[in-house]
C-alpha cells in the first residue's frame, strides 16, 4: 500500500523513486471526484499544474502524476472501472475513489472483484465529519443507560434488616430438581448507615405476589459489604431440591449498622436464570415487612451521582478520546461558498442564477482553449429542478454581473438535487474569445418559480487549458429580486464541524460528564487533623482515607495527622497535642475533621469534667480544640471522628475506649458540633479477629492484619466511604 499523506503541499516536499506511489487524502483529491493515486516519474520535466502534475519544491527533474489519466511505462489508464469490460493486464481504473491495477487479462463481471486487481492507491478519509455525526457520538456516550431499578428508602423490620424482594416467571422454562440457578443484580448504597448484604432467602411457589413466602424455600449466603455510593454487582449461585415451581420470589438481606435510620438503597437489573433459561421479571418490588415511613420509587435512568459515577467516568474518557481523534482531521481547509435565498427573477421566471466570476491573469492560454467549471450545489428546502446549464462571459471586467464580451453556454441540465446531499455539476466548451474574466452564470432551475427556494454552492472552481484560475472574491444573483440575499461562509452549519465547534462539544460533553458526578466535596480544601491513622501508618500518606477522597473529588486534603500524638495535653515525645497545634492549620479550609483519641486512651489521660477548660484532661481538651475551631473557622463545615472499637481492655486509669468515644461525643454536642460514631457505626470491628485479618494493617508481613489499632487498605477504603458520607451530611 501507498505511504499516505494529507495536503498538496506535503506532496510537494516529498521527492519520490521511480514509480513509486503515494496516496494524496482529503479534500484536494475531492474537489474533482478522482481518485488520491500519484505515482513519481523520474524523469519528467512537464509544467506542473497541481490538478494531475505536481513539482517538488527545488526539484528540475521527476514529477508526479495523477495514476488515473497518467501512468509509468507498463501501465495503461483505463478511467473508471466499467462492468462487463474486457480488461487487459496491468491496465489501470479508478473505483469508489481508489486505483486498481489488473492483474490478468479477462472481462469484468457485473460488479466489481477486488481479486482481479491489485489496490495501488486509496483515496482514503476525506477527513470530513458531520456535525450531526459528532453530535451523535457525544449524545451516546453521555446517555444515562436505561435500567429496570428501584431507589428504597427505609429502616430495619423486625428482622433487623431491610429486605427488597422480587419475583420471577419460570413457567416458560423446563426445569425441575437439581436445576442450577443464578440471580444477579447491581447495588447501590446511597447512604453510609449500610453495611452489607449476607445473603438471599428464595421461595418457590405458584403465587404471583411480589412478597410471598409460601412453597420451599431455599437461603443461599453470599455476603458482600455495600460501600457507600459505588455500584456494587452482587450475584448469588444455588441449586434447587425440589419439583418445578412457576414462579420464584427472591428476598436480599440487607444489614444496617444503625436500623432506627432510614437508609437509602438502590438495586436495579434484577435477573434470575435457571437451567439455561432466563425469567420473566414481574414488574415492581417490594420490601418484606415494610414500615409505614418506608418508600420504593422506581428508576428508569442512571442519572444520580452514585450509580453513575464509573459509567460516565468510563464514558467521558470515551467521549474526550473521540472530540481529541477528530480535531485533527477537521484542520482542513475551510470552503469558499455561498448560500443564496430567493425566487425566480423576472428576465428569466424559471431561474435563480446565482454569478461566480474567475481571473486567469498570468495564465497562457489562447482562444479555443478549454474551459473546465465544476460546483457543488446543495438543496436546503427543496424546489430544485436540476441545474439546467451555465452562461459563460469572458471580458476584461471584473464586477460580478457583468455580461458584455464574448458568450456562450456550456454544460447539460444536470440530475435533481436531493436535499441536503451535495450534487457535483460539471460543464466545459472551447473559449470563444480570450479576455482576463470569465463569468459563470449558473442556471438553476426551480420548480415552483415564486415559492421561496435555499440552497447553498461551494467548491466552484474553474480551470482553462487545466491550469486553475483565481476565483474573484464575492457572489452574486442576476436580476436579484428585492428580497434575494446572497451570503458567503467557510464552514457549513449543518454539514462540515470545524475546530472551535468540536472543541465547544468537547468541554459541554465535560461538563455534562462532571454534572452527573457533583459532589459538595468536589474541589474543596479540607484539614484533616488527626494521629497515625490519618497520617497514614502502614499504608503511607498516599493510602490513607482523606488520600482516597481527595483523588475521588479532586479535594485539596491537607493531612495534618501527626503518628502517636494525643488529642488532650499540650504534648508528648510524638509531638504537639491536637488541642495545640490546630491553631497551625490552614485558615481557608471549608472541611476540618478532628480523628483522635485512640492515643489519649493509651496514655491514659484523665476524662475530666464538661466544665474543664484546659487541655489537661481529655473534655478539657475538647472544649479548647472545639472552642478554637469554630472561632478559626466560623462558617466552614466542621466534625469529629472517634477512634474504632478495637480494644475491650481498660487502660491503666480504669477507662474503656467507649469512655473517651462518649466523652468525644458528649462535649462535641455542647458545641454543636457533629460527630462520626466510628465505634458503633464504622462498619470496621478490629476486636473480631476475622475481620480484622481482612481489613487492618499486616505488620507482621503474613498476609493477615493483626494491627487493632490501624487499618490497612481495605480498612482505610471503607473508612473513606463512611468518611466521605459524613462529611456530606455537615
Amino acid at each position: 500500500m501507498a505511504t499516505i499523506i494529507k495536503t498538496l503541499a506535503e506532496l510537494k516536499t516529498r521527492r519520490g523513486t521511480a514509480n513509486a506511489t503515494i496516496d494524496l487524502i482529503g479534500r484536494n483529491n475531492a474537489t474533482d471526484g478522482l481518485a488520491g493515486g500519484w505515482y513519481w516519474d523520474d524523469t519528467a520535466t512537464d509544467a506542473p499544474d497541481d490538478n494531475q502534475i505536481v513539482q517538488v519544491t527545488g526539484v528540475a527533474t521527476g514529477r508526479w502524476k495523477r495514476l488515473n489519466g497518467l501512468a509509468p511505462a507498463g501501465l495503461t489508464p483505463r478511467g473508471a472501472w466499467v462492468a462487463n469490460t474486457a480488461y487487459a493486464a496491468n491496465d489501470i481504473v479508478t473505483n469508489g475513489g481508489n486505483t486498481y491495477r489488473r492483474l490478468s487479462a479477462g472481462t469484468s463481471g457485473a460488479s466489481f472483484d477486488p481479486a482481479m486487481w491489485e489496490v495501488l492507491a486509496a483515496k482514503g478519509d476525506t477527513g470530513e465529519i458531520t456535525k450531526a455525526a459528532l453530535d451523535s457520538a457525544i449524545s451516546g456516550v453521555f446517555s444515562p443507560p436505561t435500567v429496570d431499578g428501584y431507589l428504597y428508602r427505609a429502616k430495619n423490620n423486625n428482622l433487623n434488616l431491610v429486605q427488597p424482594c422480587f419475583a420471577f416467571d419460570l413457567s416458560a422454562i423446563a426445569w425441575s430438581s437439581g436445576a442450577s440457578f443464578t440471580f444477579s443484580c447491581k447495588i447501590v448504597s446511597k447512604s453510609g448507615n449500610i453495611v452489607s448484604t449476607p445473603q438471599i432467602r428464595t421461595f418457590w411457589n405458584s403465587v404471583t405476589t411480589i412478597n410471598d413466602i409460601t412453597g420451599p424455600s431455599l437461603n443461599i449466603s453470599k455476603s458482600t459489604t455495600l460501600p457507600a455510593n459505588q455500584t456494587i454487582s452482587y450475584t448469588v449461585i444455588g441449586t434447587t431440591n425440589f419439583a418445578k415451581t412457576s414462579y420464584v420470589h427472591v428476598f436480599l438481606d440487607v444489614m444496617l449498622s444503625d436500623g432506627t435510620l432510614a437508609s437509602e438503597l438502590l438495586i436495579y437489573d434484577a435477573a434470575f436464570t435457571i437451567a439455561g433459561g432466563t425469567g420473566v421479571k414481574l414488574p415492581g418490588s417490594d420490601i418484606y415487612r415494610a414500615n409505614g415511613t418506608d418508600t420504593i420509587t422506581a428508576v428508569t435512568a442512571l442519572t444520580e451521582a452514585a450509580a453513575t459515577k464509573t459509567y460516565v467516568d468510563q464514558k467521558k474518557v470515551e467521549a474526550l478520546a473521540y472530540t481529541d481523534a477528530v480535531v485533527g482531521p477537521l484542520k482542513s481547509t475551510p470552503v469558499v461558498a455561498n448560500r443564496y435565498i430567493g425566487v425566480a427573477n423576472t428576465v428569466n421566471p424559471t431561474l435563480m442564477q446565482p454569478i461566480v466570476v474567475f481571473d486567469t491573469n498570468g495564465i497562457d492560454w489562447a482562444v479555443n482553449d478549454t474551459v473546465a467549471f465544476t460546483c457543488k450545489l446543495i438543496s436546503r428546502s427543496g424546489n430544485i429542478t436540476n441545474i439546467a446549464t451555465t452562461r459563460v462571459f469572458i471580458n476584461d471586467v471584473s464586477a460580478l454581473d457583468s455580461t458584455s464580451g464574448s458568450s456562450g453556454n456550456m454544460g447539460s441540465a444536470s440530475a435533481s438535487p436531493v436535499t441536503g446531499t451535495a450534487l457535483v455539476y460539471t460543464a466545459t466548451r472551447a473559449a470563444a474569445v480570450k479576455a482576463r474574466y470569465i463569468h459563470v452564470y449558473i442556471d438553476v432551475t426551480l420548480t415552483a418559480p415564486t415559492t421561496p427556494t435555499t440552497f447553498d454552492i461551494y467548491d466552484a472552481t474553474l480551470t482553462v487549458k487545466g491550469v486553475p484560475t483565481v476565483r474573484v472574491t464575492g457572489s452574486a444573483l442576476y436580476m436579484a429580486n428585492a428580497n434575494d440575499t446572497v451570503t458567503s461562509f467557510s464552514y457549513f452549519d449543518d454539514q462540515l464541524a470545524n475546530v472551535g465547534y468540536v472543541n465547544t462539544q468537547r468541554d459541554a460533553a465535560k461538563a455534562y460528564a462532571d454534572s452527573l458526578t457533583t459532589n459538595k466535596l468536589k474541589g474543596k480544601k479540607w484539614n484533616a487533623l488527626g494521629d497515625s491513622i490519618t497520617y497514614g501508618h502502614g499504608v503511607g500518606v498516599n493510602g490513607t482515607y482523606r488520600a482516597i477522597l481527595a483523588t475521588r473529588w479532586g479535594m485539596t486534603a491537607r493531612n495534618y495527622g501527626i503518628s502517636g500524638t494525643c488529642l488532650a495535653g499540650t504534648s508528648n515525645s510524638f509531638g504537639a497535642s491536637m488541642a495545640t497545634r490546630y491553631g497551625d492549620m490552614d485558615a481557608d479550609a471549608d472541611y476540618i475533621t478532628v480523628f483522635g483519641g485512640t492515643n489519649d486512651w493509651s496514655a491514659a489521660i484523665a476524662i475530666g469534667t464538661n466544665a474543664d477548660t484546659v487541655v489537661d484532661t481529655f473534655k478539657g481538651a475538647l472544649n479548647v480544640l472545639c472552642k478554637g475551631l469554630i472561632e478559626k473557622y466560623p462558617t466552614k463545615k466542621i466534625g469529629f471522628i472517634t477512634p474504632l472499637n478495637h480494644r475491650t481492655a481498660t487502660n491503666s486509669g480504669g477507662l474503656s475506649v467507649l469512655n473517651y468515644v462518649d466523652a468525644t461525643i458528649e462535649i462535641c454536642a455542647l458545641w454543636a458540633i457533629p460527630v462520626l460514631d466510628l465505634y458503633r457505626r464504622g462498619g470496621i470491628l478490629p476486636i473480631n479477629a476475622t475481620q480484622r485479618g481482612s481489613v487492618m494493617y499486616d505488620s507482621n508481613n503474613d498476609g493477615i492484619g493483626d494491627d487493632v489499632q490501624h487499618p490497612g487498605a481495605v480498612g482505610h477504603a471503607i473508612l473513606a466511604d463512611r468518611i466521605e458520607a459524613f462529611l456530606l451530611t455537615l
